[in-house]
C-alpha cells in the first residue's frame, strides 16, 4: 500500500472503544488518498443494456462460434439463441414479464444455460434451486419467492417437494414457437435474479439483484482481465452461488465459450484436471475450496493447466493465489 495512514496503537484502541468519537490524525495527502483517489471508482459501462442483450450482440458478431459444451454436446451462439428464444416465447405465453420470478431446478447440462437465457429473454428473473438441496429448503424458497412457474427436467419432477408452481419442461419440444428474439419490455432497472443465502444463521434470505448491477460487473471483469472470444471457462459453480452469474453471462458477453463440468467430474479432482487439459480451458473462476481440491495433484497439474493464461501484469499483485502452501506464479 503506497500510502498508509499513521495510526498509533492508542488511536486504534480509541477507535475500538468509541468508533464515533475517535480522533484519527491524517495529513492532507493521506486524507486525499483515502477520500478521493481510492474512492474514484466511477466508470462507464453499457447502462442501457440488459444481460441477454450482451449475449445477443455476440450472436450477431459470431453466430457459428462455440457457446456452450457439455459432455460431448455443444451449441453455437446461434443455436443457443434460437433454443432460448423458443422457450422464452413459450414463457411469455404463460404470463412471464418483467419482475416475474421463475424458478429453475435443473441438473448441470446444456438445458441449464438455455433455461437461464430464456427466462431473461422473456423479461423475467430467475430463482435457482439446486436439485441436490433438501426438499424442505427447496419448498421454502419456492414459497418464499412466490414462484408461479418452475423450469425443470422430466427426471426431476418426481423428486421435487410439494409446491404450487406450474411445471415447464426444459427437455420438452418448443419447435412451434418463434426463434426470433422476443420483445419483453425489460430494462436495466428490472430484476435479473434472486439467489438465496445459505441460511447458516437462520432461514435463507433471497438476495435481489437487478440487470444493471450484473451488466456493470460483467463489463468491469471483462475489461480488467481482458476476457475475449478466445477464452474458454470451465463452469464449476452451482447456479445457487452468485459466482455463476459472471461465469455464464460474462463469458457469453465476451464471445467466449462455457464448458459445463458435470456433477460427476466435480467430485473427482483428477477428472477436473483432465478436462482442463483436453478442452483446453483458458479461464478458471471458483471459490478457493474448489481449487484447493486440485492442490494435492500439483506439480503434475502444472503441465496439465498450461492453457490457463496468465493475468495481465497490472492485476497479478491483486490476485496472488495462496492455497495450502501452493502459490500461483
Amino acid at each position: 500500500m503506497g500510502c498508509k495512514p499513521k495510526i498509533k496503537d492508542d488511536t486504534v484502541a480509541s477507535i475500538h472503544t468509541d468508533p464515533n468519537n475517535a480522533n484519527v490524525e491524517l495529513s492532507a495527502a493521506e486524507r486525499h488518498k483515502i477520500l478521493v483517489e481510492w474512492n474514484d471508482t466511477q466508470t462507464d459501462y453499457p447502462r442501457d443494456k440488459c444481460i441477454h442483450q450482451l449475449f445477443e450482440a455476440q450472436v450477431e458478431r459470431a453466430p457459428d462460434a462455440m457457446a456452450v459444451v457439455f459432455e460431448g454436446q455443444q451449441l453455437t451462439y446461434q443455436e443457443l439463441n434460437r433454443r432460448a428464444n423458443r422457450l422464452a416465447h413459450h414463457l411469455q405465453s404463460l404470463g412471464v414479464k418483467p419482475e416475474t420470478l421463475v424458478g429453475i431446478c435443473v441438473e448441470r447440462s446444456l438445458e441449464m444455460i438455455v433455461g437461464l437465457l430464456a427466462i431473461l429473454k422473456a423479461g423475467g428473473a430467475y430463482v435457482p434451486l439446486d436439485p441436490s438441496y433438501p426438499k424442505e429448503r427447496i419448498a421454502f424458497m419456492l414459497a418464499d419467492a412466490e414462484v408461479g412457474l418452475l423450469l425443470t427436467q422430466e427426471r426431476l419432477v418426481g423428486e421435487l417437494p410439494e409446491h404450487r408452481a406450474r411445471i415447464v419442461g426444459l427437455d420438452a419440444d418448443w419447435e412451434d414457437f418463434p426463434e426470433e428474439n422476443p420483445v419483453s419490455g425489460v430494462g436495466p432497472e428490472n430484476l435479473a435474479y434472486v439467489i438465496y443465502t445459505s441460511g447458516s444463521t437462520g432461514k435463507p434470505k433471497g438476495v435481489v439483484v437487478r440487470q444493471q448491477s450484473v451488466v456493470n460487473v460483467i463489463d468491469w471483469v471483462n475489461k480488467t482481465f481482458q476476457v475475449s472470444a478466445s477464452d474458454r471457462i470451465l463452469l464449476v459453480t452451482s447456479l445457487s452461488f452468485d459466482l455463476s452469474v459472471y461465469d455464464i453471462f460474462g463469458l457469453l458477453a465476451a464471445g467466449g465459450s462455457i464448458h459445463v463440468a458435470s456433477a460427476s467430474v466435480l467430485k473427482n479432482p483428477e477428472q477436473l484436471l483432465d478436462v482442463l487439459y483436453t478442452q483446453p480451458i483458458t479461464f478458471w473462476d471458483s471459490a478457493p475450496a474448489v481449487f484447493q481440491q486440485l492442490v494435492p495433484f500439483f506439480p503434475s497439474a502444472r503441465a496439465m493447466t498450461h492453457h490457463l493464461r496468465r493475468l495481465p501484469e497490472k492485476n497479478i499483485s491483486d490476485c496472488a493465489v495462496i492455497l495450502s502452501g501452493f502459490k500461483a506464479q
